[in-house]
């Protein structure tokens, strides 16, 4: 008798594990379900071959929960519910937020407050119109060794966006533009950080590096959002109708792509704008 191809393929592992990462919970199992002798939560910690084996977030193990995996993202926490394991262990809590659901409305879980676009399409598929999480990754080769050298994200709001620690990795330099150190506190005692003197050289580089970021962004073709015309579902056979199925999921994430190349180059044309303010003279 001939033995059965098996269901375990490259294909369909690949399939399963892309399931599990992105509609997982994250350290649902193993949080909070004990007390101490003083009534305080412990966090009970899983057993090591869990933790070294299950992929989770930075470490944390995580669970994949039937049905509620199928609950959609929304950053907004007070329209999004809350899932966690009963203090018995014995089952899983659903609360809603703040704002009240009627019957019919969707349930909804937050991924993240703040994850851009590039997170939410490489750890989930998909992403958010008009995300105003996005950041633009910068690495500083400050050493000559570029696997070592200091990644920073910048956001959206120009220069201002631009994190203190990469003006200090930028500040190494020498003379030139100035970028006034941000204020210390309401604490009048504590002494004031000196500003950061940035060199016009530093600031010119930083613009050529943005620069052609856009311009390598720019350059790659626009994806293509519209299918490709199929037959009606009642005319097709099974083979063309997943073919059909392949071409809207294909047509999806082209999509999913424009989105987040469209946050990226907003967030650099306000960059270059701002860098190229900086380098005026007074």
């Amino acid at each position: 008798k001939k033995q059965e191809d098996s269901i375990f393929t490259a294909r369909s592992i690949s399939w399963a594990r892309g399931h599990f990462l992105s509609r997982r919970f994250p350290n649902r199992l193993f949080q909070g379900n004990n007390n101490n002798s003083n009534g305080a939560a412990v966090v009970a910690q899983p057993p090591p071959i869990i933790t070294n084996h299950l992929p989770g977030y930075g470490g944390r193990t995580a669970t994949f929960i039937p049905v509620l995996d199928l609950m959609n993202h929304n950053p907004d926490k007070k329209n999004t519910c809350t899932v966690e394991l009963s203090d018995d262990g014995a089952h899983v809590e659903i609360r809603t937020g703040e704002i009240a659901l009627e019957s019919g409305d969707e349930l909804c879980y937050c991924y993240g407050e703040t994850l851009a676009n590039e997170v939410l399409l490489q750890g989930y598929g998909f992403c958010l119109p008009n995300n105003p999480s996005d950041t633009v990754s910068v690495r500083i080769n400050s050493n000559g060794k570029s696997e070592s050298s200091p990644s920073f994200e910048i956001g959206r709001g120009g220069a201002e966006a631009i994190p203190s620690d990469m003006w200090k990795a930028l500040a190494g330099g020498g003379g030139g533009g100035v970028v006034p150190a941000s204020s210390s506190g309401d604490n009048e005692e504590e002494e004031e950080e000196p500003a950061l003197e940035i060199g016009s050289g530093d600031l010119e580089c930083l613009l050529e590096y943005m620069s052609n970021k856009l311009t390598q962004l720019n350059a790659t073709p626009p994806t293509t959002t519209s299918p490709p015309p199929t037959a009606s579902s009642n005319t097709m056979n099974q083979k063309e109708q997943a073919n059909a199925d392949d071409a809207n999921l294909y047509r999806e994430r082209r999509s999913f792509i424009e989105m987040y190349k469209t946050g990226q180059r907003e967030i650099l044309e306000e960059l270059i704008r701002d860098l190229r303010l900086m380098l005026e003279p007074a």
